[in-house]
């Protein structure tokens, strides 16, 4: 017979409070994704394609005619969605190396834009899941994964959220709600690795603030070979635990620091040795950066550019200026202003600084390796800080809960549709 104590009655408790918590998830996750769906299925038949001339026909009303686009009479008319929708930009070419491999060009001989940029853990993991369910194509298996990934971080986001940081029920729902409302919010749930990088860095945070240091640095040196902007959860890793072991700072801690330094170095180190033996270049897939257009700059040099010369479409329609503009001035103003207003409302140790200077690395990095603002919407996508410093105010203020749900709604809508009809800007 099982007795149960005070200590039997909470851990049940905490169970049936985390199985509500986890169907609350997932029904949030479904219905953005539904209704993104749905953007897309409304945006495929009634909006044009970008790629495709529309058709349009004359009507003649007797005194008078009109030019009107070609659109479906009935529901039996429209278009529904088939796996190209979704397996384009990027997807193809993460698409071409599980099919196929990287491309296997030298580096010293003339060459078209390798895939080499494209890091290799997302699609390794593609192609070992297809050695389990043969049946399945990469396409949709890329897709599902992306899609479990999102929702394994969704959970681990709510749990740092409430078990380390301390917030209430309500913070940890609106940072999750933020994440799948967010204008790009869509490349987490197709074959692109923002889903994946987004678990491995929440998997990172969460266990470094538990000091189960060494897990943490797993998942931080795996993130390295998903993005580039995965070194950045390598210095979180690395800080934090400096931190948290201050009291005990002595040569063993500065030894353990550097050998975690040099562990997280190991699967970027073997993907680059495989470079070399590939192209002859160590450096392959820094190098080939170039080659995409792709350079160093001043950090914001893009988005101070733009003050001086604003415009709608640029690059042959690869960066829409405006919408980048107005994405980053709302997240950069927003995060770093909150910050600023709880440094003087409260009292914030060393290790919230390092969690905000880990957010804003993340922020910045899109910055400093381009002259445009292409992509940079979708970039920022994976600043976990941002959106829990917006979860939490918003919880707070209405103000700040009713500008960044209308605004990122508005711009989901219209990245779902420029996505679906193939605008490039939404890259």
């Amino acid at each position: 017979m099982i007795v149960l104590n005070e200590r039997n009655m909470n851990v049940i408790q905490e169970n049936l409070n985390m199985k509500k918590v986890a169907i609350l998830i997932i029904s949030l996750f479904i219905i953005s994704r539904g209704i993104m769906l749905f953007e897309g299925y409304l945006g495929k038949n009634l909006f044009s394609s970008y790629v495709n001339p529309s058709t349009y026909v004359y009507n003649d009303y007797g005194t008078w005619q009109s030019k009107t686009m070609k659109l479906p009479d009935t529901v039996r008319d429209t278009k529904f969605f088939n796996i190209e929708d979704f397996n384009k930009f990027d997807a193809g070419w993460y698409l071409k190396i599980v099919e196929k491999g990287y491309d296997k060009y030298k580096m010293s001989e003339k060459h078209p834009a390798a895939n080499w940029v494209f890091f290799p853990l997302y699609p390794m993991t593609i192609k070992a899941v297809h050695i389990v369910l043969p049946f399945l194509d990469y396409s949709i298996i890329g897709i599902l994964l992306s899609n479990i990934f999102l929702i394994i971080a969704l959970v681990y986001m709510y749990k740092f959220c409430i078990e380390i940081k301390g917030f209430s029920s309500d913070v940890g729902l609106k940072t999750l709600f933020f994440i799948l409302i967010y204008p790009t919010s869509l490349y987490f749930s197709i074959m692109y690795t923002e889903s994946l990088f987004l678990l491995l860095s929440i998997l990172s945070i969460y266990y470094v603030y538990k000091k189960k240091y060494f897990i943490a640095l797993i998942f931080a040196s795996l993130s390295t070979v998903t993005r580039v902007p995965g070194f950045i959860n390598v210095f979180l890793v690395l800080m934090t635990m400096l931190y948290q072991e201050r009291k005990r700072f002595d040569h063993k801690l500065i030894g353990k620091f550097i050998l975690y330094g040099i562990i997280s170095g190991i699967p970027l180190f073997i993907y680059f040795l495989y470079l070399k033996g590939l192209t002859g270049d160590f450096l392959a897939a820094v190098h080939e950066q170039f080659n995409w257009g792709r350079v160093t700059t001043i950090p914001l040099l893009a988005y101070f550019k733009f003050l001086k010369y604003p415009y709608f479409g640029a690059y042959g329609g690869w960066d829409n200026g405006l919408i980048s503009f107005i994405m980053t001035t709302s997240v950069f103003g927003g995060y770093i202003g909150i910050f600023i207003y709880e440094f003087i409302k409260r009292n914030i140790d060393f290790q919230e600084i390092i969690f905000f200077i880990y957010g804003l690395l993340l922020l910045l990095m899109p910055y400093t390796t381009a002259e445009s603002m292409t992509s940079i919407v979708r970039y920022m996508m994976v600043s976990i800080p941002v959106f829990i410093y917006l979860g939490k105010m918003a919880s707070k203020r209405k103000s700040i809960n009713y500008l960044y749900t209308w605004l990122f709604l508005g711009l989901n809508t219209i990245y779902v549709i420029a996505f679906i009809n193939n605008y490039f800007f939404v890259v």
